[in-house]
């Protein structure tokens, strides 16, 4: 797990992660607490992160909502994933 976690962005410039608890090698040290997500990120593209990071909102939509609003939003949540689940 550490060599793919590590090397997979080094080789391919692409990001990685890995979910604890899933592999045999740190489960069985009990190096991390199950379910904790461990990110991997080429060198190359931490400034691109790091703006990304100062330019997103920090609040989520749903915080900023009514009860009513609310409501309405996860209506249309569940709506779609009926119709969804109906054309399958």
């Amino acid at each position: 797990m550490c060599s793919w976690l590590y090397l997979y962005p080094y080789l391919s410039g692409e990001l990685n992660y890995f979910v604890t608890g899933l592999g045999v090698g740190m489960k069985g040290r009990k190096l991390f607490p199950d379910g904790l997500i461990l990110l991997s990120i080429p060198y190359d593209l931490l400034p691109m992160l790091i703006r990304n990071l100062q330019d997103m909102d920090w609040v989520l939509s749903l915080y900023t909502l009514t009860e009513e609003e609310k409501e309405g939003y996860f209506q249309k949540v569940i709506d779609g994933l009926k119709r969804e689940y109906q054309n399958k």
